[in-house]
């Protein structure tokens, strides 16, 4: 259902109706038995009510566990534009899938108070909610409803929030923005982009090689453009991975970069074999490696059971394949739990934890049958297909925070090995 316009433009006016209302934080509230749970009340004004928020409220997400502390620190900011103040909830405590104290932060919405909006199939009036998770990356970035905002985690600036739960937000001119961060951190406010309601405008850090999958690649270009397929490893040594996926020892020492590799003769190999190219690099805890055109190296090794390239325990591997010549494309995950868990493009992998959340929070997972009509399914991916690569890439971008220098790619700057093509 389509949001209702909440005309009245008043500050802290949940319902819309040019009251101001207020929001009372109690996280050490028992709820249902459970000590420290956590509440938030909300005092409509104009003596129209009150409403209890907590983790057994209807359509809030998870339910309420000992020490959450459920409302620790509260924000008001109108999120998506309509007119109405949103209600933003940190719960500092919450546990993530098997991440203790990963902490997570609630987006309620407010509305008219005779909007009824569905929420994972339940039906609940007047406020809505969306759960964002703040673990594992230090920083994070989303869109509601073409309003941008920010998730991070710092320790810099002018604002200081509480919890790893802990959110505040800023207003002005530019659509708001919202802050989270860890307990005691200093935010400093955020630049936006001109383009909010544009993926690339909120993040490039690999959200370009996604944008560039069909675009034809411009005359001169000694690098990679178009068609990239990207690897990225954790807990494993860079030339260590580098070599399980078939590169000379050798060649790997000397670090040439691509624009030079190019000149040279390829390796010694049988008449039928055939090489790819690929660059690679590192950004904080990964190592990436870039290849054109083809399947993935190690997503065609480890489908082919190369023992090699099995990911040992703790050893974490995030293949985006484009498949280029034989699609579709898709997505490899190895959390470092003994499995692997695979998705097409326009999917989520299915086992629900960060990468799953941040798929879907850029609209990279797309409405499928039976939970939409096979019309509504081709529709949907005629109009949003062709920005499908880059909306999945600016994903994978944010749960890992990896940035690859796009200049430094086409250009043919980055080290590259030869690469046996699966």
């Amino acid at each position: 259902m389509a949001a209702v316009a909440c005309p009245s433009g008043t500050e802290s006016d949940f319902n819309g109706d040019g009251i101001r209302d207020t929001a009372i934080a109690d996280p050490e509230a028992t709820v249902g038995g459970v000590k420290e749970a956590g509440a938030v009340h909300v005092v409509y004004g104009g003596g129209k009510g009150t409403l209890e928020l907590t983790q057994n409220t209807a359509g809030v997400p998870g339910g309420p566990e000992a020490g959450d502390q459920y409302g620790y620190s509260l924000a008001v900011y109108d999120a998506n534009l309509d007119g109405c103040s949103d209600l933003v909830v940190g719960a500092p405590y919450e546990a993530i899938g098997t991440a203790a104290e990963a902490g997570a932060v609630h987006v309620v919405y407010g509305a008219s108070a005779n909007l009824k909006s569905q929420v994972k199939g339940l039906v609940w009036p007047i406020l809505r909610a969306l759960m964002l998770v703040v673990g594992g990356s230090p920083r994070r970035r989303s869109s509601v409803s073409g309003c941008v905002f920010e998730v991070r985690q710092n320790k810099q600036g002018s604002q200081e929030l509480g919890g790893a739960g802990g959110v505040g937000a800023e207003l002005g001119e530019d659509p708001p923005v919202l802050e989270v961060g860890d307990a005691g951190t200093l935010l400093p406010a955020l630049p936006l982009s001109d383009r909010p309601d544009s993926v690339t405008a909120m993040s490039d850090g690999i959200a370009w090689i996604g944008a560039q999958q069909t675009t034809p690649i411009p005359p001169g270009t000694r690098g990679m453009y178009a068609g990239i397929s990207l690897t990225l490893a954790r807990g494993v040594d860079q030339d260590e991975f580098l070599i399980n996926l078939g590169a000379d020892l050798d060649e790997l020492s000397e670090r040439v970069p691509l624009s030079e590799l190019r000149t040279r003769p390829l390796p010694d190999a049988p008449p039928t074999a055939q090489f790819s190219y690929a660059m690679y690099g590192t950004c904080g805890d990964w190592t990436y490696v870039l290849e054109n055109d083809h399947m993935a190296t190690w997503a065609g090794g480890y489908q082919g059971k190369v023992k090699s390239m099995t990911p040992c325990p703790d050893e974490e591997i995030l293949c985006l394949t484009v498949n280029r010549y034989s699609p579709p494309a898709a997505l490899i995950h190895a959390p470092g739990d003994g499995r692997a868990y695979r998705a097409e493009f326009g999917t989520a992998t299915g086992r629900g934890g960060f990468l799953d959340l941040a798929l879907t929070a850029e609209g990279a997972v797309f409405p499928s049958i039976p939970d939409a009509s096979e019309a509504e399914v081709v529709a949907y991916h005629e109009e949003h297909g062709p920005r499908l690569p880059e909306l999945v890439f600016t994903a994978v971008g944010k749960y890992t925070d990896v940035v690859i220098d796009q200049a430094a790619v086409m250009a043919g700057d980055l080290p590259a090995v030869h690469l046996l093509m699966p």
